[in-house]
């Protein structure tokens, strides 16, 4: 057993499949020139040679290649040639306008040998004649005719049957063709067939009692259910019976859609089983036109059944009438013709397909003109009617052979008919040149009946055989790789170093194999190998990449990852990526992204790598300084509008040669001479290439002014003018600290005079002069004769103005006494005595009198204090 399982796998590996269902219905014949071959995925549309409305019925061999068709009256072979006989039937029409006109069973017993059943269209005058005739696929060169004495004939001739026609296959090698009869108001007939011939006397049972008043009643299909067990018929009505292959007695009807006459005549035509038999579908004529329905025969009781009816297309969707044909496929699917159909550019050239039927109401997947026909072929309304039931029970024996050193294979049924090997050979053996599995499916006579069989052989040349392709297996560092046979459970397990047992781990580079062999077998031995691949040492994943980048500039990155890792993909951290080794990568937009490196060693070892990368914004400096004009010596702010974290200096370069690193965003400065100012800005970014930022100031002159040197005045002197000693200029808003906007003032008063000079541009310069009292006496009001140098006198001489040319001076006491008096202007004054003697502290009274350079005098009385 665990040897048949090791070959199915190994022929599902290599997409050959020794299925041995039967694929009788692969290709199908019907209509005008219209086929189907089902040995390709998806079907494939043919062009045949059929030209049929109705009736018609195609046979292909065990391996699904065609043999012959018909429309029960014309056969055609698999060259799509008509064969030289033509099938008898004494009819004026023909068959082609039958429902199920024609049908094709084998003979049971010969291989080569096919009956082929035609009934008569109800159109007809002989209508309801069922006549049969046989097909030898031997004759004629290998492309079939009719057997001599064996065309057309009848099997009941009595014109009573409908135009319903199948078969099934029965419990005993046997087969039953099933017809329908008007009599007694509906009889099913069923003819069994044996390797005894046909049993002309039919199995009868009762149908539903219905009024056959028109053609409605004598057309439709009839349909086996797969498991053999229910036949549905469609006949104007639905009808569901229960059906017995051992007896083909017909049991427990159900009516499902009942026969309606009227304005709009409600009638069924087609009818089919789903694959898995659950489902039953049908065309329903109404006044909206013919919808598809679908009955669900899990529902329940036969009540619930009737319920179940569930509509899966509208009535206009395909079809304007009822008379549809519908099949089960090899494929798994149900097709269904269109008879009738208004749809522009689909009448007639594509069937319809119901993808899934064996599910529920719409999830059965129905879709209109799903399969179109080979160009200028159409239908009318019918499909093939053939039951791959017939087939599909006969009995099935594989076998499978162990073949040692051996060169030609043969089945080990000789008698049988269309041998076919895995690699499209026929005949029963074959030459066998390699080791390998081979097999053949063909048909043969069993103990009672045709069966079908496989034959498996696995051919072995050499003492030892490599069950698998050397295994390699790549692991990563430090990694541990169990490795074991192809078959446990055998005997002798010996690797290459002398270890033994059928599995082993492994921890290091190296080439491992194993022999093994199964017991009492001398050819089927083994040897499995394995390349393991270890590395030995850690390989990381690993770059350099700048940590900071400008936007819009070239990331500089390098890839230092070993070159032991064959897939890499590189993540930017804003959703791109590439698998470049070496990746050259620009950002356009600024942030923080985190590159993630991750490298692959044959999808096996794995490892990664990331940084963190800021993208700094690509700034253009620029600055702002206020006022955009000033005066000479005036103070101007400039102010750095750009703030940003990725500014690493400021410098500022100034037109007076100032170069310097500010780094705050606003500083003063000013200028003392007048003119255009340029201003250079450059800021240095950390990433980002430098910005320059170039603006001027346009400084405006101070206006020149110079009142000249300090002035004097005398009393009753004349007056001083002051004015400006610059007079180029116009323009000039003067302010003299007189008040007087004058160009120039004339001042009598000593004292401190000032000058304000405003020029158009509003700059403005100030000049102050002194003018003194050139002739003058300064009295002091109190002295100390202390002897210590400072005020010892009172009323020095020195101190009298240049402008004196006369002076006299006395000095008396409280009482008026006088004890002190000098007229020279030399001296140093009073020194605090009189006759020698210290006179006390205390107030005396001082007498003055001066006479000026002009001729003038002035006289001067006060007190003065002695301090001591």
């Amino acid at each position: 057993m665990r040897i048949y399982i090791f070959i199915l796998s190994i022929l599902a590996l290599t997409g050959i499949s020794p299925d041995i269902t039967a694929q009788y219905e692969n290709v199908w014949a019907f209509g005008y020139g219209a086929g189907i071959d089902f040995n390709y995925n998806p079907p494939k549309a043919i062009k045949t040679s059929i030209s049929s409305n109705e009736a018609c019925a195609s046979i292909a061999d065990v391996n699904g290649q065609l043999l012959f068709y018909t429309d029960g009256t014309t056969l055609w072979n698999r060259l799509h040639t008509s064969m030289p006989s033509t099938i008898y039937t004494p009819s004026t029409f023909g068959t082609t306008s039958s429902a199920q006109g024609a049908l094709i069973i084998p003979v049971p017993g010969y291989l080569t040998r096919y009956y082929v059943f035609s009934i008569i269209s109800q159109e007809d005058d002989n209508r309801g004649q069922l006549f049969y005739s046989i097909v030898d696929l031997t004759l004629n060169n290998g492309l079939g005719d009719i057997v001599p004495g064996n065309n057309g004939v009848p099997l009941d001739n009595r014109g009573v049957l409908t135009e319903h026609m199948t078969a099934v296959a029965g419990n005993n090698c046997d087969i039953w063709l099933i017809v329908l009869s008007r009599l007694h108001k509906g009889e099913f007939l069923c003819f069994n067939i044996s390797t005894n011939g046909i049993n002309y006397t039919p199995v009868i049972s009762k149908t539903i009692p219905s009024q056959f008043n028109g053609q409605t009643q004598n057309v439709g299909y009839m349909d086996v259910s797969p498991d053999r067990t229910q036949i549905a018929i469609a006949r104007g009505s639905v009808q569901l019976y229960s059906f017995n292959p051992s007896t083909g007695t017909i049991s427990d009807p159900v009516a499902l859609l009942d026969y309606s006459a009227g304005p709009y005549i409600s009638n069924s035509y087609g009818i089919a089983f789903s694959p898995d038999g659950s489902k039953i579908y049908t065309f329903a004529r109404d006044q909206w036109g013919s919808p598809l329905y679908q009955f669900d025969l899990s529902a329940g009781d036969s009540l619930t059944i009737v319920n179940s009816k569930t509509k899966i297309s509208q009535g206009t969707e395909v079809a304007w009438n009822s008379f549809n044909a519908l099949k089960r496929a090899p494929d798994g699917k149900i097709y269904l013709t269109a008879n009738g159909t208004t749809v522009p550019g689909r009448s007639n050239i594509a069937l319809s397909i119901i993808h899934r039927p064996n599910l529920a109401g719409n999830a059965c997947n129905f879709e209109p003109y799903g399969f179109t026909l080979f160009p200028g072929s159409t239908f009318w309304g019918g499909l093939p009617n053939i039951n791959s039931g017939i087939f599909e029970h006969y009995k099935k024996n594989g076998s499978f052979s162990l073949a040692c050193n051996a060169d030609t294979l043969k089945a080990l049924n000789s008698s049988g008919y269309g041998y076919l090997w895995n690699d499209g050979i026929r005949g029963a053996e074959r030459a066998a040149d390699s080791e390998g599995i081979y097999w053949v499916r063909y048909q043969a006579m069993g103990t009672q009946c045709v069966e079908e069989y496989v034959d498996t052989f696995k051919l072995l040349h050499q003492q030892w055989k490599q069950t698998t392709s050397s295994s390699h297996i790549e692991a990563c560092w430090n990694d541990t790789v169990h490795i074991a046979a192809s078959y446990p459970g055998k005997a002798n397990y010996i690797w290459q170093d002398l270890q033994t047992g059928s599995e082993r781990a492994v921890t290091h580079f190296g080439i491992f194999w194993v022999k093994y062999h199964e017991p009492g077998e001398e050819c089927n031995n083994y040897a499995d190998s394995f390349y393991i691949q270890i590395p030995e040492e850690n390989y990381s994943i690993s770059f350099l990449v700048d940590t900071m980048v400008c936007q819009g500039f070239p990331l500089n990155i390098t890839n230092r990852s070993p070159e032991y890792y064959n897939h890499i993909t590189w993540h930017f951290g804003n959703g791109d990526s590439t698998h470049t080794w070496q990746p050259g990568y620009t950002y356009h937009l600024a942030g923080k992204y985190n590159i993630l490196l991750t490298g692959s060693h044959n999808g096996i070892c794995a490892d990664t790598a990331y940084a963190t990368v800021t993208v700094d914004t690509n700034l253009t400096t620029y600055f702002e300084h206020s006022p955009r004009e000033i005066c000479a010596g005036q103070d101007i702010s400039f102010t750095h509008l750009l703030v940003d974290s990725s500014i690493v200096n400021l410098y500022w370069t100034l037109d007076n040669g100032i170069f310097a690193a500010i780094t705050d965003t606003m500083f003063i400065h000013h200028y003392e001479q007048s003119g255009i100012k340029y201003i250079t800005l450059n800021a240095q970014f950390r990433a980002c290439p430098a910005g320059t930022y170039i603006d001027s100031v346009l400084v405006h002159p101070l206006p020149l002014v110079d009142l000249g040197s300090d002035s004097v005045i005398c009393l009753k002197g004349a007056a001083v003018t002051l004015q400006n000693r610059y007079t180029g200029g116009e323009g000039y808003t003067y302010l003299w600290s007189t008040g007087a906007t004058t160009k120039s003032i004339h001042v009598k008063q000593e004292g401190e005079y000032h000058l304000q000079l405003s020029n158009i541009f509003g700059c403005t310069a100030q000049e102050h002069i002194i003018v003194n009292k050139n002739c003058y006496t300064d009295i002091p009001n109190v002295f100390t004769p202390n002897g210590d140098g400072v005020n010892d006198y009172f009323f020095p001489k020195q101190l009298l103005s240049k402008g004196f040319t006369g002076f006299y001076m006395q000095i008396l006491n409280r009482w008026g006494e006088k004890i002190f008096e000098t007229t020279s202007m030399n001296g140093r004054g009073w020194d605090g005595r009189f006759n020698g003697q210290e006179q006390p502290s205390g107030t005396y009274i001082y007498i003055i009198e001066t006479i000026l350079k002009n001729g003038s005098t002035e006289q001067y009385n006060g007190n003065v204090t002695l301090l001591r």
